[in-house]
């Protein structure tokens, strides 16, 4: 196993992932501020200063932003701003492409609505539909969620979109090219005519471009991400490794030989991240792995439903 010198790093945070206004100049609640300043934000990202006019002047927006440029306060911020403090009625829809980014969102949405009383309900496949559905019976200004779970709480009548005012499809290449097309049409072919409609997607082929002629209005584009989709600022190391050992060998002599403070391993299915926790690994892995299986273990827990959902 080889691997090429690691670059040294970029001492300050990049310009680029900072706009010249602060949240303090965004006209916002007291409340929301001060979610804002808990989270550690200070000031907006480019996209999320772009963003936040037009969604606050009722606007449809095509946005075109690469991962990790704060796309989810992007929206998430007027979101908040506008639904009125204490409200449990649906007003927002947010669609994503996979259950971990819907969490992801809801989490970060609670977040920064810890003190505007909004509540947030994410429902995705592979976890209870009893619990979800409880959920929502309790009330819920925003509902996070992927395609196949939302549907399914929309034909039991779990959940019912005629207040919903706000429809966010996050990821959206991301979410047609999984094959939720029809779904998403269908989800919103259930919300009001007058709804807004926030789509945030890298690419725009000819599925979203079929999306934003039926179900947007005068869509204000925001072009952030020109022809480039990934982050720069982040090293890329290739590490050469041996065909005679299987591929979780293979990670673990990686690590041993990094070892990270911290790592996030991505694995194409849900099969794909067990073995780590089977034994695999050495002695002192072992307890790392120890610390990070609850989390893991509550991320997978369900009724057994299809991932898909």
């Amino acid at each position: 196993m080889s691997t090429a010198p690691l670059p040294e790093a970029p001492s300050e945070r990049p310009q680029e992932y900072l706009a010249d206004i602060g949240f303090s100049e965004l006209n916002l609640s007291s409340e929301l501020l001060k979610g804002i300043a808990e989270r550690g934000y200070t000031h907006p990202t480019p996209v999320q200063a772009k963003a936040f006019g037009p969604v606050m002047a009722g606007k449809d927006i095509i946005v075109r932003s690469k991962t990790g440029t704060g796309k989810t306060a992007a929206f998430g911020i007027p979101l908040l701003e506008k639904i009125p403090i204490g409200d449990r009625g649906v007003r927002a829809l947010i669609l994503c492409p996979t259950r971990e980014l819907a969490l992801q969102v809801a989490s970060e949405l609670e977040a920064l609505a810890k003190y505007r009383n909004v509540a947030v309900v994410a429902i995705y496949g592979g976890a209870s539909m009893k619990q979800q559905e409880d959920a929502l019976a309790g009330g819920a200004s925003i509902v996070v969620g992927t395609p196949g779970r939302v549907f399914d709480h929309i034909r039991r009548k779990n959940l019912k979109l005629d207040g919903c005012k706000f429809a966010v499809l996050d990821e959206a290449d991301e979410m047609l090219n999984q094959g939720f097309y029809e779904e998403v049409t269908r989800i919103l072919d259930c919300t009001p005519d007058d709804r807004q409609v926030l789509l945030f997607s890298a690419t725009v082929p000819d599925d979203i471009q079929r999306l934003i002629s039926k179900y947007t209005t005068d869509a204000e584009t925001l072009l952030l991400s020109g022809d480039v989709y990934t982050v720069e600022h982040i090293q890329h190391i290739r590490y050469d490794v041996s065909d005679a050992y299987p591929k979780p060998r293979n990670l673990i002599y990686m690590l041993e030989m990094e070892e990270p403070t911290n790592a996030i391993i991505f694995c194409n299915t849900r099969t794909d991240t067990e073995p780590g926790h089977r034994g695999a690994q050495p002695q002192r892995l072992r307890r790392r792995a120890a610390q990070w299986r609850p989390a893991a273990e509550r991320a997978r827990a369900g009724d057994g439903e299809d991932q898909a959902r």
